[in-house]
């Protein structure tokens, strides 16, 4: 009968190899699921963002100098107060009214260092009309916000989205909730038949 050794032999190395073949691919794996959640925070905050826009958009208490502008700069501020910064890229923010057919885009610029808004441009021709002001009650007015996942991805290179480079976007939409004016009678009517 044949006994074995309790002795091993001596594995120096092997535990580096080891963790040379383990390690790049756990960072990768790691990297990948901080890409995956910094997209999905990213989604999040857009869709808030645009449906906070069709809120506003809706009311009807809108600013009547420049009222899809002021949706447009109302988005841009969510944006920028929940953390999104946009140093290289624009944020496109349209507003469209689904109901008339009447759409306007506007671009938005955030300064990343100082997280304060820079411009909101319209970067489509107006409509003739404005979608938010010439809104009636019961209208569906519209709010599309699109982001380029660049400005907020945490690996330097596109390297966990084989696809090249997109944009986040969302879309909200709400009934326009703009009160009808009536007409009240102003006066008083005569005192009752008896």
């Amino acid at each position: 009968m044949r006994v074995l050794s309790s002795k091993q032999p001596r594995r120096r190395a092997a535990a580096a190899v080891e963790a040379a073949i383990v390690l790049p691919q756990l960072f990768i794996l790691l990297f990948g699921v901080w890409e995956v959640s910094q997209l999905i925070w990213m989604n999040q905050i857009i869709s808030n963002g645009a449906r906070e826009g069709a809120r506003q958009a809706s009311t009807g208490n809108i600013d009547a100098s420049a009222s899809t502008f002021t949706v447009q700069t109302y988005v841009a501020n969510y944006l920028q107060n929940a953390g999104l910064a946009v140093p290289a890229n624009t944020v496109t923010i349209t507003v469209t009214n689904q109901t008339q057919g009447l759409s306007n885009a506007g671009s938005a610029k955030i300064d990343s260092i100082n997280q304060t808004l820079v411009d909101v441009t319209q970067v489509a021709p107006a409509s003739s009309s404005d979608p938010v002001l010439s809104a009636n009650q019961g209208d569906l007015i519209s709010v599309t916000v699109s982001y380029p996942f660049d400005a907020g991805r945490i690996a330097p290179v596109n390297a966990f989205f084989f696809l090249g480079y997109f944009n986040v976007t969302a879309t909200a939409e709400w009934q326009c909730l703009k009160d009808t004016p009536i007409t009240v009678n102003s006066t008083i009517p005569g005192a009752p038949l008896q």
